[in-house]
């Protein structure tokens, strides 16, 4: 599920404790560790991330309605954009202020950013590491 980190619960077959929650029971153990567990993993692994974590939010996807290429509608995602062109830190990092800033002007706004004047400020900070990395090549 998205924005959510889940381990799912291994059933024990060789004991009552064979529920929806699960059980402790190690692989090999011999003994079912049942209400004796002193945490359940699988009811305390599910952790709400914050809106703005980056793992996931709207305003790094946008619809692809037509295509240049003539192929069918698509969601296209920064970071996938990022992994596919090999970007290093520098250029991800503008590339993705390069983004959120055009993704604003449509409404979609990251939560806590939006001052244009901030990604502004990242694009030419990155930029100018990317220059700089070039210049001393």
């Amino acid at each position: 599920m998205a924005g959510e980190a889940m381990i799912r619960p291994r059933a024990c077959v060789s004991c009552v404790h064979n529920t929806s929650k699960g059980c402790a029971h190690e692989a090999g153990s011999e003994e079912c560790l049942g209400d004796a567990t002193p945490y359940k993993l699988w009811e305390s692994a599910r952790v709400a991330l914050p809106e703005n974590s980056g793992e996931h939010g709207a305003y790094y996807e946008i619809a692809i309605q037509r295509p240049k290429s003539g192929g069918a509608a698509y969601k296209a995602e920064c970071q996938d954009i990022i992994e596919a062109l090999k970007m290093d830190f520098n250029e991800g990092n503008a590339f993705k202020a390069l983004w959120r800033r055009a993704a604003a002007r449509l409404g979609n706004v990251k939560k806590g950013n939006e001052d244009p004047l901030y990604d502004a400020q990242k694009i030419k900070f990155y930029g100018t590491r990317i220059l700089e990395q070039e210049e001393n090549k």
